[in-house]
């Protein structure tokens, strides 16, 4: 019994092993990202490294905002971590009293559903470097928590 249990051992070490030196290390320089500007021009840029905007598991991806920017209260579907690449970002959760500034190199992450906003300063444009486990999704939300409506129809467009 004992050697089966050291051979079932040393059999899924080597295969571990196996498929980490055969799994691919990402390597994406710079001026290689892909930027997409789902929102239109003036607004946030997402270059994914990791996943893209559909994926419901793993992503990694690049966000530049112009400086100025607001995101407006929001949550999301599951937990995220952010790190601040360029500019100083500003990040609110719902309670807090203040806004908590973050310049290059601050770590920042809200759980799901958590009810919080952030901004890029105005002195320049500002860059952060996310990770979700879950994929990435955005809800916009009033400053109590509560979902924002839908845009009603203009009625003269009937």
């Amino acid at each position: 019994m004992k050697k089966i249990l050291t051979i079932a051992i040393a059999t899924t070490l080597a295969a571990s092993a196996a498929y980490a030196a055969s799994k691919p290390s990402p390597r994406i320089p710079a001026a290689d990202l892909k930027w997409e500007q789902p929102m239109g021009p003036n607004s946030l840029s997402l270059a994914f490294v990791v996943g893209d905007a559909k994926s419901k598991g793993r992503t990694e991806f690049f966000l530049k905002f112009p400086g100025g920017f607001e995101s407006g209260w929001h949550t999301h579907d599951g937990d995220y971590d952010a790190t601040v690449v360029k500019g100083t970002m500003t990040a609110q959760a719902q309670g807090d009293a203040a806004e908590t500034a973050l310049p290059p190199g601050s770590f920042f992450g809200e759980p799901a559903k958590k009810n919080h906003r952030n901004s890029c300063t105005k002195d320049g444009e500002c860059i952060i470097f996310v990770r979700a486990e879950k994929g990435f999704s955005f809800h916009p939300m009033t400053p109590e928590g509560k979902p924002v409506p839908a845009p009603k129809a203009d009625a003269a467009k009937k």
